[in-house]
């Protein structure tokens, strides 16, 4: 929806401290120094998820992604591809993402939703 973007949408309905979050993960040394941004360690992250649903090992996760470009196809790909294939280079993306994710956690806001929308369609 636009939040683990590289350049976040000012109409974006999370509340703003989240907002004020990514852009200072979007600004990070260890974003901004990892191909692709914000997007693709957040993907990667999604593709590597493990847990009582996932399994172990998380090779096949029911992941939904949402495209606009086939640019950004081959970019998931490849992600998934990364994960999945290339153990060196997952070991290096696994501590981006893990430092990632501690940003969300240390201001509470991994794994958090938000309202949006109308009323009647939240009730």
């Amino acid at each position: 929806m636009g939040l683990l973007t590289n350049s976040l949408p000012d109409w974006h309905p999370a509340p703003e401290p989240l907002k004020e979050l990514v852009k200072r993960v979007i600004e990070s040394d260890e974003v901004k120094s990892w191909a692709g941004g914000l997007p693709n360690i957040a993907l990667g992250n999604s593709f590597r998820r493990e847990g009582p649903i996932m399994g172990k090992g998380a090779k096949q996760v029911p992941t939904v992604v949402g495209f606009n470009k086939m640019q950004h196809v081959h970019e998931s790909v490849a992600v998934w591809r990364e994960v999945c294939t290339l153990p060196e280079e997952s070991e290096r993306r696994k501590a981006v993402e893990s430092g990632v994710r501690k940003m969300f956690e240390d201001e509470g806001w991994m794994d958090k939703s938000w309202p949006y929308g109308p009323k009647e369609w939240r009730e």
